[in-house]
């Protein structure tokens, strides 16, 4: 399960990143809450996308990053 604290906002922006650290173009999704399951789960199907990062989609703040199961 997400933690409480993900559904009391409208949206997040997940962006996929390499082992180098760097941003994978074409890998940002703005999603509701109740998305990101789903969303990283389909970011995580390309073998380029080391790691996630979960951001506020109004302030692009950084929530949380989501890492391979």
């Amino acid at each position: 399960g997400m933690p409480d604290m993900f559904f009391d906002r409208e949206s997040f922006l997940l962006k996929g990143y390499g082992t180098d650290d760097r941003i994978v173009y074409g890998t940002g999704r703005i999603v509701a809450p109740g998305e990101i399951p789903t969303a990283a789960s389909k970011i995580f199907e390309r073998a380029d996308v080391a790691y996630i990062h979960t951001r506020s989609a109004l302030n692009n703040c950084y929530q949380c990053t989501l890492k391979r199961a």
